[in-house]
C-alpha cells in the first residue's frame, strides 16, 4: 500500500534497487486520483491556472481506468491523449507516471522528460524526474540538479530532500546526506499539531484510548509541546478536557 511521504522500512536504506519500486507505488496515487498533489508552494511557482476541460476529459478515462486498477488501459488513454495533444505538459506527466507503473523507466523518462520541458514549473514533474534519475548512477548530477531546484521552492517536500539525501549519499557527500535528514527530522515537528488537534475530535467523540495515541505521537514529535502534555494528563486523570479545538 502506498503510504504518502514515507518510504520502506522492510530495506536496507541506501540500497540501489528499491526506489524503483516506491516510484511505482507512488504513480498509483497518482494516477489514479488525477492530483499532482501540490504543495502551497508549488502553486506559487505553477500558479493558479485553469486546466484545459478538454485535456481534462481526455485524461480523465486513464484516471479511471487506474482507480479500477486497470493499469493498462490507463496507459492506453494516456497515450491516445498525448497523440491529441502532443503539447500537453501534463498529459506527458500523467503518461510518464504510468509508464512507471508498469516499470518502463526508460519510456517514464522520455515522458516526464517532455513534461518538464513543455513546462519547466510543474515541480512534480521536475521532482519525479529527478527521482528517476537518482536511480541511474550516470545521472546524479541531474537529479541532483533537479531535485535542488524543487527544494528551492518547496522546502518542505519531504520525500524530494529524501530522494536528494540519497543522492548525496552516492555521491559520497555524506554530510550532506546527514544535513537532508536532520531537516526532515526538524520538519517532522510540524506534524504534532496534527495528531493534537485530531485527539481533542477523538475526545469529543469518546475514543480517549485512540485520543492518547494520538497525543503520545505528538509529543514523540514535539515533547516540549505544552497543551499536548497537558490533555494528556487530564486523560491521565480520568478528565475528558475540553475537546475543543485551539489556536494553540
Amino acid at each position: 500500500m502506498y503510504r504518502p511521504s514515507c518510504w520502506s522500512r522492510n530495506v536496507r536504506l541506501f540500497d540501489y534497487t528499491y526506489p524503483a519500486v516506491i516510484l511505482v507505488m507512488a504513480s498509483i496515487l497518482v494516477l489514479s486520483t488525477g492530483n499532482r498533489c501540490r504543495s502551497q508552494e508549488n502553486a506559487q511557482i505553477t500558479g493558479s491556472r485553469n486546466r484545459d476541460p478538454v485535456i481534462a476529459e481526455c485524461l480523465s478515462g486513464g484516471h479511471k481506468a487506474a482507480s479500477e486498477g486497470n493499469f493498462d488501459e490507463a496507459l492506453r488513454t494516456f497515450n491516445a491523449c498525448v497523440e491529441k495533444h502532443p503539447n500537453s505538459a501534463e498529459a506527458h506527466f500523467f503518461l510518464g507516471m504510468a509508464y512507471l507503473q508498469k516499470e518502463d523507466i526508460d519510456k517514464a523518462t522520455g515522458a516526464l522528460k517532455k513534461a518538464v520541458q513543455m513546462d519547466p514549473n510543474n515541480l512534480d514533474a521536475v521532482a519525479t524526474l529527478g527521482k528517476v534519475y537518482s536511480l541511474d548512477k550516470q545521472k546524479l548530477s541531474l537529479a541532483r540538479e533537479l531535485l535542488e531546484r524543487v527544494l528551492s521552492f518547496a522546502p518542505l517536500k519531504d520525500d524530494v530532500r529524501f530522494a536528494l539525501a540519497r543522492v548525496y549519499e552516492l555521491s559520497g557527500e555524506k554530510q550532506k546526506c546527514l544535513k537532508e535528514f536532520q531537516t526532515i527530522f526538524v520538519n517532522e515537528v510540524r506534524y504534532g499539531i496534527y495528531h493534537f488537534e485530531f485527539a481533542k475530535i477523538l475526545i469529543m467523540d469518546g475514543e480517549k484510548n485512540e485520543a492518547r495515541n494520538h497525543l503520545d505521537k505528538a509529543l514523540a514529535l514535539a515533547p516540549d509541546f505544552e497543551p499536548a502534555k497537558r490533555l494528556r494528563e487530564s486523560l491521565d486523570k480520568g478528565s475528558k478536557g475540553s475537546g475543543k479545538p485551539t489556536e494553540e
